[in-house]
């Protein structure tokens, strides 16, 4: 692969992570790699060197980021300790929310699953539920979060260690829709950290998304196809009467939604779609990263400066 490819997706990948205030260290940029081509480890690293050495990024304590952002090593710092504290209540709620028998998968999404919390941020939960039962699992997943006290409402304004399950799909519907395939949903996809996993749930929704590897590259996804399990009397039972659990909690719903995604197999709570704001901002960002990089010397850092001011 041509160095000057490997440069690009490199600035690409840090600034993707600047627009949430993160710097990275050398297995995370290889990870989140951002380009249309894998690339070997030792590339990637020998590239990271050069890179430094002329100052198109920079580095402190293993940490890489874009110039003049050295600040984002102590606040990364900072949200890694807030960050360790949300994940034992995440792990602890996770274990309780297992033993709801439809729940096939937890996973911590969102900033907490990239160590990037801030104090007053709550924990996200993304859930897949056996097929066919998602608004009965739904349910019994707001029920428990509301005994143990850690679920967030729609009305809580400081949502701090509060849980919102916000992603839920059915085992049978894990195909992401393609308006939602950018590199926001791609990035979620890959960061995604499974606390839960019942019967390979978790390889079936990567199998299920591979078009991932159109954004990041790097991320493995297993390709051998998993058991598919049959219908039974059983199986319509409750189908049908995750139905009505479907239609009673959509009316119950309807007056307060606004941009959410809900159907029979998905239910999808961000009222704002956040990817679009996230894409276009990294776009942004890349694209004035870019020309600051192409100016004299002497202008780069104080024209990198004035993008965040």
């Amino acid at each position: 692969m041509k160095e000057l490819q490997i440069r690009n997706s490199i600035i690409k990948t840090l600034c993707y992570a600047d627009v949430f205030e993160s710097s990275m260290n050398k297995s995370e940029i290889f990870r989140y790699y951002i380009g249309k081509k894998k690339v070997y480890a030792t590339s990637l690293s020998m590239v990271l060197s050069s890179m430094v050495k002329e100052g198109v990024i920079d580095k402190s304590g293993g940490y890489y980021f874009l110039i003049d952002r050295k600040m984002l090593v102590d606040l990364r710092h900072k949200r890694e300790r807030e960050s360790r504290m949300k994940l034992v209540i995440a792990k602890r709620a996770s274990a309780l929310l297992a033993r709801i028998p439809t729940v096939r998968f937890v996973g911590i999404s969102g900033s907490l699953s990239m160590n990037n919390c801030r104090a007053e941020d709550d924990i996200d939960l993304f859930i897949i539920s056996s097929k066919n039962t998602l608004w009965i699992t739904r349910l019994f997943v707001n029920l428990t979060l509301l005994a143990l006290g850690h679920k967030r409402s729609r009305n809580d304004i400081f949502g701090a260690d509060l849980i919102c399950p916000n992603m839920f799909l059915a085992e049978d519907n894990l195909k992401i829709s393609n308006e939602k395939k950018n590199l926001f949903s791609a990035h979620e996809v890959v960061q995604l950290r499974p606390v839960i996993n019942k019967d390979k749930t978790y390889e079936e929704f990567l199998l299920q998304n591979a078009w991932v590897n159109n954004f990041i590259p790097n991320f493995k996804i297993i390709t051998k196809p998993l058991m598919i399990r049959k219908n039974t009397i059983y199986d319509y039972l409750v189908k049908a009467l995750n139905f009505l659990f479907y239609i009673l909690q959509k009316l119950y719903m309807l007056k307060k939604m606004t941009k959410e995604e809900v159907s029979l197999g998905v239910a999808r709570f961000h009222p704002k779609d956040k990817g679009k704001f996230v894409c276009e901002l990294f776009n942004i960002k890349y694209k004035y990263y870019l020309e600051s990089l192409s100016r004299p010397a002497k202008n780069k850092i104080s024209f990198a400066r004035d993008l965040y001011n």
